[in-house]
């Protein structure tokens, strides 16, 4: 049976333009502050995080609302997974030879 990482690896390989340098950071510390993100999720999909927590305090947290917002966070989350993966597999390419 495929790990975890195995099928990371895989997604990673079918994703030649996915870049091994990490994405400019579009949200400032001073609205990240200004926004309360807990410093664990301050990343490079924390600009998405400030309108998904945005949509959910308007909305009382109803489980149905925000689809769209947490879709957009999900998939930068997931694409930048995929990058340190990919970044990982080079290194230790390198490391072997």
């Amino acid at each position: 049976m495929a790990s975890v990482g195995d099928h990371a690896r895989r997604q990673a390989a079918k994703l030649p333009s996915l870049s091994l340098d990490p994405p400019p950071m579009q949200a400032t510390q001073e609205q990240l502050q200004q926004h309360k993100i807990p410093l664990q999720y301050r990343d490079y999909c924390a600009h998405l995080l400030i309108p998904l927590n945005e949509c959910r305090v308007k909305n009382f947290w109803w489980p149905g609302t925000c689809k769209h917002e947490r879709h957009e966070f999900e998939v930068c989350q997931y694409r930048e997974y995929l990058r340190r993966v990919k970044k990982m597999e080079v290194q230790r390419a390198q490391e072997q030879g």
